[in-house]
């Protein structure tokens, strides 16, 4: 059909479009100019675009001169012979053609780290909304796999499957995912897969006693300082040392704020790693601006507020900062 006629045109001249684009970019190589900017006109389809040749050269006879019916029997000979050559040609220049654009998209595929060009092409599918079997991509695909994990996940261990829960379980799935795909090291799903920050830290803590204590200390600082003020004499002396006190009490519990946030924040990292299966620790000094790497045997990397943090070269026992 007319389809069928344009489709093979088009490969026909996308395939001499790429060997005149080889040919031009090889020989300004070998001139010693580097790869060249392809300057070269390409060929584009016209009106005929849809006619087979068998149809073109009908039409290119009908509207000769009547003469030309008439002429030499040799000369229409000698045409049907250069016609021949001139597709034994274009079918030897298809090949070169495709060869190179096979090395080409070889080529394009090594660049972008894939094994083969049909990974390359699934790739290019992929982002045009394409899937595998030709179809429209259903990127609801990817939940119901997510969905699929979630349930043999939660039968394991021993959780009823939580819609709210699925939720939180999908993007630490996802997240983790990605993480074993960068840093080629097998996902491992604990119990705290669906957990949030603060559950993690439910979970995984005893309640902070830290945090409760804090406002208590402040408010018996604050008592302490308003019972300095009394109606009987004091001496200078000991209005000092009353001061004192204070400041230093007022200074150990801003000391114990502190460090319930670091604990908080190494509760956070504690519970990423965990999810993603690392097996380090991650700890905070008291202001919560340092991070410490215990490592293990195992190397590892961790990505932490947009920062990539390694293990590697460390040994069990030494610091990383």
């Amino acid at each position: 059909g007319r389809y069928e006629a344009f489709k093979n045109n088009f490969e026909g001249i996308s395939v001499a479009n790429v060997m005149a684009s080889r040919k031009e970019r090889e020989q300004s190589i070998s001139d010693g100019n580097g790869p060249a900017v392809i300057t070269k006109k390409k060929l584009q389809l016209n009106e005929n675009a849809d006619m087979t040749l068998e149809e073109y050269e009908e039409m290119q006879a009908k509207k000769k001169p009547a003469a030309s019916e008439s002429s030499d029997p040799s000369s229409k000979l000698d045409g049907a012979v250069q016609s021949a050559m001139a597709q034994s040609e274009a079918s030897m220049a298809l090949v070169e053609a495709s060869a190179a654009l096979e090395e080409e998209e070889e080529a394009l595929a090594r660049q972008l780290g894939l094994d083969s060009v049909e990974e390359l092409e699934i790739a290019l599918d992929s982002l045009a909304g394409i899937a595998e079997d030709g179809g429209e991509l259903d990127t609801s695909i990817r939940e119901a796999r997510v969905r699929s994990v979630y349930l043999d996940w939660a039968k394991t261990n021993g959780k009823e499957p939580d819609e709210k829960c699925f939720q939180t379980f999908s993007t630490n799935f996802l997240a983790m995912e990605e993480f074993s795909k960068d840093s080629g090291k097998e996902m491992v799903l604990n119990e705290f897969a669906d957990l949030i920050e603060e559950e993690y830290i439910a979970a995984t803590q005893a309640p902070n006693e830290v945090k409760d204590e804090v406002p208590e200390k402040i408010e018996a600082v604050e008592k302490e300082e308003t019972e300095v003020v009394a109606d009987e004499p004091v001496e200078e002396s000991a209005m000092i040392v009353d001061e004192s006190e204070n400041a230093a009490q007022a200074e150990a519990a801003k000391e114990q704020v502190d460090a319930a946030e670091a604990t908080k924040k190494q509760a956070e990292a504690s519970r990423i790693i965990a999810a993603a299966g690392l097996q380090f620790k991650v700890v905070f000094n008291r202001s919560g601006k340092r991070l410490i790497f215990f490592c293990t045997l195992e190397r590892a990397e961790f990505k932490l507020d947009n920062v990539m943090f390694s293990n590697e070269g460390c040994i069990e026992g030494e610091t990383y900062r």
